[in-house]
């Protein structure tokens, strides 16, 4: 029942001997677009109605000063191995960011009462790791609301004390943008990250390029963004321009016939050796994204009447070989369902599964023994329009 006043001079507190460059980094990161939020936010919220008292007016409401951070997991080892503490984290957080399984839980508390009069009115944020702590203090932001009065403008935080326990039911939870069929410049690519990291989403799949357009630069083969993007000079991805995003990230129809790659011949497999590392090495992430759904393997016929392969032979030569490209730059694939549900391949059992088609081929896939990722057209593609779903369900979700 109790109103809390907070400013932007709000102090973000916490112990930088427990954290190495990359988590300060982070957090440091994290709280400029605080600070910012708390300067800039002017949002008059039409739902949420709170009462500033009138008898003593202002003057009557606490101040919360600041919020104290803790990363409880770097608390928990000997003080004796401090230094064992910074390495084990910037090992593990700086090589791999934010992976699959990572704790992303975090404890929030905020009261409403000081201890004692000498005291400050403080928050306590705890979380295992760095990334629980970004999301605590975007919940911190969301408990926060605009006033505008002639007396008593700013930021206001109703309905205290609180106490939030938090952690994600779903280790996976993605967007998926496809900027192969619309192309996005970086800057929106920021904002569509920014949305996604207030939503606690945890994996942006960017979904580059396909047969429609090849607008990543490739300092190896420079060809396929020059012939192959929209706009060679100004719809194109440079090297730098994924690292931004990458590192931004980290601290959150029918095609036209393009032809595909022949499995048959050597040079493709020279063209994978050379192409796939060096993409590959543009991104932080330990996922890579394989392909493989929609495979026509038409255009392969006269490859099977010149060689002792069928189709689906080949198809196999092709992924087996792509794949351990993939292993080998330290990534495990994902690919998209077909290659399970229709081509029957037996992938390694690291591989993630992609489901998009429909809900009812997740069981399958996961009694195969696959982890699956699920996006599936019945219900989650964003992109067909009002009622336009890729399924028959014409009521959406």
């Amino acid at each position: 029942t109790s109103l809390l006043r907070v400013y932007p001079s709000l102090a973000i507190k916490y112990d930088p001997r427990f954290l190495n460059s990359y988590t300060d980094q982070l957090i440091e990161t994290a709280k400029h677009r605080l600070q910012t939020f708390l300067k800039d936010e002017k949002h008059l919220s039409p739902n949420v109605k709170f009462q500033i008292p009138e008898d003593e007016g202002i003057n009557s409401i606490l101040t919360l000063s600041s919020i104290q951070i803790e990363i409880t997991n770097n608390n928990q080892r000997d003080q004796d191995d401090f230094e064992i503490v910074i390495d084990w984290t910037y090992n593990n957080e700086m090589r791999e960011g934010i992976s699959l399984g990572t704790d992303e839980s975090y404890e929030l508390i905020i009261p409403d009462k000081k201890e004692d009069d000498k005291t400050e009115l403080m928050a306590h944020l705890k979380a295992p790791t760095v990334y629980g702590i970004l999301h605590g203090l975007n919940t911190f932001s969301q408990l926060l609301y605009y006033s505008r009065s002639e007396d008593n403008s700013g930021l206001f935080l109703p309905f205290a004390p609180h106490h939030i326990i938090d952690f994600p039911k779903l280790m996976h939870r993605g967007l998926l943008l496809d900027t192969s069929r619309n192309f996005y410049p970086i800057k929106e690519i920021l904002k569509t990250l920014d949305v996604m990291s207030w939503n606690k989403m945890n994996v942006f799949h960017w979904h580059i390029v396909d047969a429609t357009s090849w607008p990543v630069v490739s300092e190896k083969y420079p060809e396929l963004s020059e012939k192959g993007a929209y706009d060679s000079k100004k719809m194109i991805y440079t090297k730098r321009d994924i690292r931004i995003v990458d590192e931004y990230a980290r601290a959150y129809s029918s095609e036209p016939p393009s032809g595909q790659l022949n499995p048959a011949i050597p040079e493709t497999y020279t063209f994978l050796n050379e192409l796939i590392p060096e993409i590959a090495s543009y991104f932080t992430d330990k996922f890579y994204h394989a392909g493989g759904d929609e495979v026509n393997l038409n255009c392969w016929e006269s490859l099977v009447q010149q060689n002792e392969h069928t189709k689906e032979s080949l198809l196999n030569k092709f992924v087996t070989s792509l794949y351990s490209i993939i292993t080998k730059e330290g990534k495990t694939p994902i690919t998209w369902q077909e290659m399970i549900t229709e081509h029957n391949l037996e992938l390694p059992k690291d591989t993630v599964v992609q489901v998009w088609r429909n809900s009812t081929m997740v069981k399958e896939v996961v009694e195969k023994g696959y982890r699956v990722v699920t996006g599936s057209g019945d219900y989650w593609y964003l992109d067909c329009g009002y009622g336009g779903w890729y399924g028959n369900n014409v009521e959406g979700i």
